[in-house]
């Protein structure tokens, strides 16, 4: 199978910038994961979840912008019926099981790892980089580890992850990936930021 190319080489190739030599933050790419997006209709919605709590051995997400472990996945409530599960390998382990058990009346499961790219932005200024551009409370005590939220930087769309107590990450679709890595690397030059492996 092939390797999927990465939208924004050309961007990591300039490489980090440390203009008065401190590091505020790391910025880097997360390579070799899946994305499935798993919806069911109005009226399935029940049904689909349990076929994922099923299958994942983990109760899914009920409210939207609230992310849950299971083992090495990621279970996301980003719409009323719709779901999206990160994790490792290309395709992700039990896809067709979700494809055999969720039947086309009852709902959908997609592939949308080849249409995103996956961000880290890490370190004591990852807050303050951040608030410059996306239009949401980035509090602690608003914005907890594991919570997510669907918002905007500039004219792109992008799904930003807290992820750790200094990390976030950012899923940008791959056409405005290098333009949201530029304004990551741009907003991070004040504080300094090196690349992450």
């Amino acid at each position: 199978m092939l390797e999927r190319a990465s939208a924004i080489e050309s961007g990591r190739a300039r490489g980090g910038r440390t203009p008065t030599g401190d590091v505020g933050v790391q910025i880097g790419e997360l390579r070799g994961w899946s994305l499935l997006q798993v919806a069911g209709f109005a009226g399935t919605r029940t049904r689909v979840d349990e076929v994922v709590s099923a299958v994942y051995g983990r109760a899914v997400p009920v409210r939207i912008g609230t992310a849950v472990h299971a083992g090495a996945l990621l279970l996301m409530r980003t719409g009323p019926e719709q779901l999206w599960i990160i994790g490792p390998g290309d395709p992700m382990a039990a896809e067709g099981v979700l494809r055999g058990d969720i039947a086309p009346g009852m709902g959908g499961v997609v592939s949308l790892s080849h249409s995103r790219t996956r961000l880290v932005l890490e370190g004591p200024k990852a807050r303050d980089v951040l608030a410059k551009g996306f239009p949401i409370d980035l509090h602690p005590h608003v914005f907890a580890i594991d919570q997510f939220a669907l918002t905007g930087l500039d004219h792109m769309p992008v799904l930003l992850l807290r992820s750790g107590p200094d990390r976030y990450e950012l899923l940008a679709m791959r056409t405005f990936a290098l333009t949201v890595w530029d304004w990551l690397t741009d907003a991070a030059l004040e504080f300094g930021y090196e690349l992450s492996a």
